[in-house]
């Protein structure tokens, strides 16, 4: 609802202003100044209804979204490679190596600076229900981790598979980024929800933030499968796999991995 109020006021205040520049917009209802400017109006109005920040009051007590479900990409790695049973390929290069150790590098590093500004949210959250806060200055500090989380999803959105892998591989790896920018997407979406919270006092928000949470979640969790996959057939693993373990063209045959949830 607010999205739709705020693009509706925008571009009736964008109409309103170009009328009152050109002197109309078309040839039958605005054709004088004075319908322009009420068009202006409404739109500065509905505008300022879609976006408007909150007040300085306090905010009521109610129960946050529970993250502690959600593990860093870095350590769910970690435990995805200690879990996988794949046997590695028998004509793996070097370079191939070398080429995916440096592109991992750069996706965990893009996708960790997203959860230094997510391990910032719960505690805004906190302090604003302990009134150590007020809804404006909680807002505020929601929209600019919303914005690092969102300008880390654009960053690591642009990174490509290496191109010296086999076309297996880079396909795995490409559906590894989708994921990261999916797990982002619903991240970012999260902080929406909790900002919409702090603004409006609904409670149904938190519910959408939850729900939102777990998305990212699902969806970071798929992506580092596809990662461990591709490490396993690289020879990568930190551990070596048991001898009679087979090779397998699908994350679902990992029934270490799938056996039970991961241990935080």
């Amino acid at each position: 609802m607010w999205t739709a109020t705020l693009a509706v006021g925008l571009t009736a205040l964008a109409l309103g202003l170009v009328g009152l520049v050109s002197g109309r917009i078309d040839r039958r209802v605005l054709t004088n100044r004075r319908r322009l400017t009420v068009l202006a109006a409404v739109g500065l109005l509905l505008v300022f209804a879609g976006s408007a920040p909150p007040t300085r009051g306090a905010a009521s007590q109610t129960a946050l979204p529970d993250d502690t479900r959600s593990v860093p990409i870095r350590t769910l790695l970690e435990q995805l490679e200690t879990r996988a049973v794949l046997r590695s390929d028998t004509d793996v290069l070097p370079e191939q190596q070398a080429a995916y150790e440096a592109w991992e590098r750069q996706v965990v590093a893009g996708y960790e600076k997203a959860e230094q500004s997510l391990a910032a949210v719960p505690n805004v959250m906190n302090a604003l229900h302990e009134n150590q806060l007020d809804r404006f200055t909680a807002w505020v500090h929601l929209a600019r981790l919303k914005q690092d989380t969102n300008q880390v999803r654009l960053a690591v959105d642009a990174v490509v598979p290496p191109a010296v892998l086999d076309l297996a591989m880079k396909r795995r790896l490409q559906d590894a980024l989708d994921g990261l920018n999916e797990s982002l997407q619903h991240r970012r979406r999260y902080i929406a929800h909790l900002q919409h919270h702090v603004r409006t006092l609904a409670p149904e928000e938190l519910e959408r933030a939850a729900d939102e949470l777990e998305l990212g979640w699902t969806a970071l969790f798929g992506a580092a499968m596809e990662m461990t996959w591709v490490k396993g057939r690289l020879g990568l693993l930190r551990e070596t796999p048991a001898a009679t373990a087979t090779s397998t063209d699908r994350p679902d045959g990992w029934s270490s991995v799938a056996a039970g949830p991961i241990v935080h």
